[in-house]
């Protein structure tokens, strides 16, 4: 998908929503954890969104290296984006 050059997106939530709204297929966000350096409430965004348009075509795969992090993100049922996995990867190191 190639975004329009008239687009200004104001944060990173409406650049998510403009996906939401205008694309399917797959996603993919690597080092999804650190999202949250950039705007403190982006997973309640991000839960919101993924709430309020479950219509959506659209695959997210949401990478990130640092394990503890994006445990948390997911597995803590504390947290916005806790049981929103639909599917989870635990790569290890190639040999």
């Amino acid at each position: 998908m190639e975004i329009p050059d008239y687009i200004n997106f104001k944060d990173l939530p409406s650049v998510i929503e403009f996906i939401f709204d205008n694309f399917s297929g797959v996603v993919v966000f690597d080092e999804f954890q650190n999202f949250s350096k950039v705007k403190g409430s982006i997973f309640s965004d991000f839960q919101r969104l993924i709430d309020s348009k479950n219509n959506s075509k659209i695959l997210f795969i949401l990478c990130g290296s640092y394990i503890g992090m994006m445990k948390k993100i997911f597995h803590d049922n504390k947290e916005p984006l806790y049981g929103r996995r639909q599917a989870e990867i635990r790569l290890q190191p190639f040999g």
